[in-house]
């Protein structure tokens, strides 16, 4: 899923900035069998994906509601922060297996597990360097399993976060 589109306006590059933040933990390059963050960054989507392209594990990323960009008054005008804060949601999708059938229940427990270590691997990197500063992460939904589309065989395991930039 290669992004052609700049992404430079400031929501887009928050966006950019959590794709790259997500690729560069350990973690989401073994979920999603990839040996680096180039290659990991490769398997995360923005907004929504094309059902029949997609590759599974893989995490979307999407604008939350409540974005802003504060600003003060300033003798005769405002100035507006150079920085928008707001929620993130991010969703992790990874394909349920013929094994994950017959053992549904640690097939859950590990994807559980699985999402963990990336939220842990994220915060582990938040805010080093130049890294996207999240100041809070929380699940937004429960664990889901469903198919992918209408009339699909295929299902997948789901799971929404919120990320506080």
């Amino acid at each position: 899923m290669p992004v052609t589109e700049a992404m430079t306006t400031p929501l887009l590059a928050t966006l950019d900035n959590a794709a790259d933040l997500i690729a560069a933990t350990s973690e989401f390059q073994a979920f999603t069998g990839t040996a680096n963050a180039a290659a990991a960054k490769l398997r995360v989507a923005f907004f929504e994906i094309n059902d029949s392209e997609v590759t599974l594990p893989l995490a979307m990323f999407s604008l939350g509601p409540g974005f802003s960009n504060p600003s003060e008054a300033q003798g005769d005008g405002f100035s507006f922060s150079p920085h928008w804060s707001g929620s993130l949601l991010l969703r992790f999708m990874a394909s349920v297996t013929p094994a994950h059938s017959a053992d549904p229940q640690n097939a859950n427990i590990k994807f559980v597990a699985d999402c963990e270590g990336i939220i842990a691997g994220m915060k582990a990197i938040t805010a080093v360097g130049t890294n996207l500063a999240v100041m809070e992460y929380s699940s937004l939904s429960e664990i889901m399993r469903t198919r992918l589309s209408e009339g699909d065989s295929a299902e997948a395991f789901f799971w929404d976060w919120g990320l506080t930039v």
